[in-house]
């Protein structure tokens, strides 16, 4: 049990690194093509130093409006940090129903959590 409880103990040991992200200077054709290939996910979107700039959810690409990512962005609902508690960011997700969150190190995005990372960390959890 020991081994789970470290496996969940910080957000760095459950996010996804390979994170799809629009720069800010992109078309928002870029963002909608990044958008339909991972799923719908909220978009990322990172200056040239990948600090973040902001986030485009799928409904923001429904309608016409500013031509690149940047302008397009807005600041997401919430960010963490990879080494808060797994626990606690869990419990926050759900409080606000966010599926989504950007981790972010010295303001540059390093990863995101989604619920899926979550529920595959508590797989992980509940298989040792």
């Amino acid at each position: 049990m020991t081994e789970a409880v470290q496996f969940l103990s910080d957000v760095e040991q459950i996010m996804r690194t390979a994170v799809p992200a629009a720069y800010a200077d992109q078309p928002i054709s870029a963002v909608k093509k990044i958008a339909r290939d991972n799923d719908g996910d909220p978009v990322p979107v990172i200056e040239s130093d990948h600090t973040l700039r902001g986030v485009i959810n799928a409904d923001s690409l429904i309608f016409d409006g500013p031509s690149t990512a940047g302008q397009l962005a807005s600041h997401p609902r919430m960010t963490v940090a990879p080494h808060e508690s797994a626990f606690s960011v869990a419990r926050r997700m759900i409080s606000r129903r966010v599926d989504w969150v950007p981790v972010v190190k010295d303001r540059k995005l390093v990863g995101t959590v989604t619920r899926s990372c979550i529920l595959s960390a508590f797989g992980e959890l509940n298989r040792v």
